[in-house]
């Protein structure tokens, strides 16, 4: 497994293969799900999270309190499609 903690640039982080043991391949196909750790770096995922949460700030289209919305309103913001308002996204 490799681990990219170093001072990897964001495109070659991005890029650079993330290597699978056979247990979690096998894990993957019993459940079709994996959860693998440190395939990024905290400092790549500050920088997409804050950019996510930017764009989500932006294209947010609800602006009632919460108290005026409804329940699935209160649950949930859907903001579909990010990567076709933003490129870094």
């Amino acid at each position: 497994m490799m681990n990219r903690m170093g001072g990897v640039n964001e495109i070659d982080e991005l890029s650079t293969p993330y290597a699978l043991t056979a247990d979690q391949m096998a894990a993957y196909q019993q459940n079709g799900y994996v959860k693998l750790k440190d395939v990024f770096s905290p400092a790549l995922l500050a920088t997409y999270g804050a950019q996510i949460t930017r764009v989500v700030q932006e294209r947010n289209t609800q602006h009632l309190p919460l108290a005026e919305r409804g329940t699935y309103a209160k649950a949930f913001l859907q903001i579909t499609n990010l990567w076709e308002h933003d490129a870094k996204v």
